[in-house]
């Protein structure tokens, strides 16, 4: 899709009139629902306001996203998914190493770039990790990952 549509996407984008609201929605909805990369969103954004503001967009849209999906999983799937989270014994094992440092293990989860970023936000939720923990351990380790796409996306659509 991004290939058929490639030249009015370029022209949208380079039209620079957009609303910084209405694209922070749009990277809070295209990271709650993935139906494209958000690498690529990433990259569109920086391409649009600059490397850091882009970069800064974006990871305030992921990381209201996955307080949202966090909230979503803890408030109505509780119940379920402890349920599943002891049902087999090598996820009880998992669950009780998260469970002695999740701040570090939700760091760590976060700087990994090919770990959907919805599952550690569902898995965060189900095992009742602490909301202040799970939201400052978010907040940082998006940081690099955005940096480093914001920074690859400006300088690739730039050839363009």
């Amino acid at each position: 899709m991004l290939i058929v549509y490639k030249s009015e996407l370029l022209a949208w984008m380079q039209q620079g009139s957009h609303s910084v609201f209405l694209m922070l929605l749009i990277t809070i909805c295209f990271t709650f629902f993935p139906i494209l990369p958000y690498s690529v969103v990433i990259g569109i954004m920086a391409f649009m306001y600059g490397t850091l503001p882009g970069a800064l967009l974006c990871w305030t849209g992921a990381w209201i996203s996955s307080l949202l999906m966090y909230a979503y999983t803890r408030f109505f799937y509780s119940e379920q998914t402890n349920k599943w989270l002891s049902a087999n014994e090598r996820i009880v094992s998992f669950h009780a190493k998260m469970k002695k440092n999740p701040f570090v293990s939700i760091l760590l989860a976060r700087l990994i770039p090919v770990l959907p970023q919805s599952i550690v936000s569902i898995y965060a939720g189900a095992a009742s990790i602490s909301f202040p923990v799970y939201a400052l351990a978010s907040a940082i380790g998006k940081i690099p990952g955005m940096l480093i796409y914001a920074f690859i996306g400006k300088h690739l659509l730039s050839l363009f």
